[in-house]
């Protein structure tokens, strides 16, 4: 592999790859939404009922799940 190459795969990887691996984790362990949601939302987490907390952190781990595996998929590629 020349160096052309090896520079290449590195920005591709800083660029496309560890975005989505960060990403993807700070969802998946995240324990409740981001700041961003509560705005969106217009309640603080605490305010969230129960089975909506549930379900907003099902969806974000979910998000994170393909996020990561997005990310697997595109090294591997």
């Amino acid at each position: 592999m020349n160096i052309k190459m090896k520079v290449a795969f590195w920005l591709y990887v800083v660029g496309a790859v560890l975005p989505g691996f960060v990403f993807g984790a700070i969802y998946l362990f995240r324990g409740e939404f981001m700041p961003y949601h509560a705005v969106a939302v217009g309640m603080a987490w605490s305010e969230v009922p129960h089975p909506f907390q549930i379900l907003t952190l099902a969806l974000l781990k979910g998000v994170g799940g393909l996020w990561i595996t997005l990310a697997v998929a595109q090294l591997v590629l």
